[in-house]
C-alpha cells in the first residue's frame, strides 16, 4: 500500500492506494498503513520513556491478573457459600490490559499509546468498583 500526504490551507488530505493482491480486508490495509506511518510516529524521546514505564505496568498487570485468579480459585471459591466471579473477570480484564500495555512498549505508536492509557484508567476504575 501506498500513501500520500497533502497539505493545504487547513486542509490536510491523506491518499491511501489499497492493494488487491492483499488477503487482508480494506479497512485492516487503511489501519495497518495508518498506524505505521509517520502520521502515527512517536519521538524518541517518547519511545525511550514509554518503552520503560509500559513494560513495567505491564509485567505488574499482568502478574496481578494472574495472582486475581489464582486466589479466588484456591482459596476464595471452595469455602464460599455466595459464589461471585469479580476475581476472574478484573484478572482477566488485567492480563488483556496489560498485554496490550506490552504490545505498546513493543511497538511504540500514538494509537497504542492512546489505546494502552485508556485501557489502564477503564481497569482502574473498575477495580475501584468491585
Amino acid at each position: 500500500m501506498s500513501m500520500t500526504m497533502c497539505q493545504g490551507e487547513g486542509v490536510t488530505v491523506i491518499t491511501i492506494a489499497s492493494n488487491p493482491n492483499s488477503k487482508w480486508p480494506i479497512l485492516c490495509q487503511i489501519l495497518g498503513t495508518l498506524c505505521y506511518s509517520p502520521v502515527c510516529g512517536v519521538s524518541q524521546h517518547v519511545k525511550a520513556k514509554m518503552m520503560g514505564i509500559f513494560t513495567a505496568l505491564a509485567i505488574v498487570q499482568i502478574a496481578a491478573g494472574i495472582l486475581y485468579i489464582l486466589i479466588e480459585n484456591l482459596f476464595i471459591r471452595p469455602y464460599d457459600i455466595v459464589i461471585s466471579d469479580a476475581p476472574v473477570w478484573i484478572g482477566g480484564v488485567f492480563l488483556v490490559v496489560g498485554i496490550e500495555s506490552f504490545v505498546a512498549a513493543r511497538f511504540p505508536s500514538s494509537v497504542l499509546l492512546l489505546i494502552a492509557v485508556v485501557l489502564n484508567i477503564v481497569s482502574t476504575v473498575l477495580l475501584l468498583l468491585a
